[in-house]
């Protein structure tokens, strides 16, 4: 993987959800995965990054999420994703399953997130942030990060379609989970 992209075939499905009205039925309605799945939130006024477990988000700080705020949301583990935006005031959004459906053409990816340095944070998350004051809580315990060696990336999957030409492109994209990047890989 020295690009870091990987071409494969999956099966998938998806499901088009026209109005959101409660983001926690939405989520215990569509994600069946047990145990925990990851949260990025995009509010008005800042990003959060959490965890969805046992019927609950939960983030490092002592924030709460917010529906009036929201401007995208995604939820998500390996095999499944909500992805929830605001659309002239209403919540609107889409939920994919990557464990049956059409046989569909993929490529993952690894995005790297800012932050160069690594410490524990509470409610086993671990905080990554840059010298400038840039910072991210990540749900996960124990990850060590040195800007010169590994980095935390977040998994990400590219839908491939086609056009009426044939030509093919990005239809969707979606989060799968984080990973700790080494550089050189």
């Amino acid at each position: 993987m020295h690009n870091g992209l990987i071409l494969s075939k999956i099966k998938t499905s998806k499901e088009v959800l026209n109005v959101v009205n409660s983001i926690k039925e939405t989520v215990e309605k569509y994600i069946k995965r047990k145990g925990c799945s990851f949260i990025v939130a995009y509010m008005d006024y800042t990003v959060l990054i959490g965890k969805y477990e046992n019927g609950s988000f939960v983030f490092a700080r002592n924030l709460n999420l917010d529906e009036n705020y929201i401007q995208k949301l995604r939820i998500f583990n390996e095999e499944e994703e909500i992805y929830i935006f605001r659309d002239r005031g209403v919540l609107k959004g889409r939920y994919i399953n990557d464990t049956d459906g059409d046989e569909t053409d993929v490529v993952d990816a690894c995005q790297i997130l800012w932050g160069t340095s690594s410490e524990p944070a509470n409610n086993g998350f671990t905080k990554i942030y840059e010298d400038r004051g840039t910072e991210l809580y990540i749900p996960i315990k124990n990850i060590e990060i040195d800007n010169h060696k590994s980095r935390i990336a977040i998994k990400t999957r590219n839908y491939i379609g086609y056009l009426p030409t044939n030509q093919a492109t990005y239809v969707d994209c979606r989060f799968i989970g984080f990973e700790t990047f080494h550089q050189g890989e």
